[in-house]
């Protein structure tokens, strides 16, 4: 190994996370999650074997945070309690094998195609409209 690559393969640190690589798998948008946003054996097929193979530190795709968030159709969703379960199974598939996990929690705002994702009530910092969607949504409140 020439010094050039030396630099991937040796440790980092991300505040208090140590990390043996720095070889990561990125965020991305894999929708293999359930139409509802739950984990499916699809989603762990996916992420088990990067683990099992060596990568240090695994970005899940998006994961939305309301329904009203949602990107995708089969996104990964955290917006119930019930979802708990399954993500956390996800998680435990990749420490199994050592990895580390960082959710990539998203939020879509006004980039929302509300007939796409089944979502009727779209929210978002400002009421503008998206020029690539056509989509207005509802500014939200402080309380939200």
């Amino acid at each position: 190994m020439n010094s050039a690559h030396d630099i991937l393969f040796s440790p980092i640190r991300i505040g208090t996370l140590s990390l043996p690589a720095r070889l990561f798998k990125t965020a991305t948008a894999e929708t293999r999650a359930s139409a509802d946003g739950f984990v499916t054996d699809a989603v762990l097929d996916f992420y088990e074997p990067m683990a099992r193979a060596g990568t240090p530190l695994i970005i899940t795709g998006n994961i939305y945070i309301s329904r009203q968030a949602k990107s995708a159709p089969f996104q990964l969703g955290a917006d119930d309690d019930n979802k708990i379960p399954g993500l956390a199974r996800l998680v435990a598939a990749v420490h199994a094998h050592g990895a580390k996990m960082f959710a990539q929690l998203n939020h879509c705002g006004r980039q929302v195609v509300p007939d796409f994702v089944g979502a009727d009530d779209v929210v978002s910092a400002s009421a503008v409209k998206d020029l690539l969607t056509g989509t207005r949504p509802r500014q939200m409140s402080v309380a939200e």
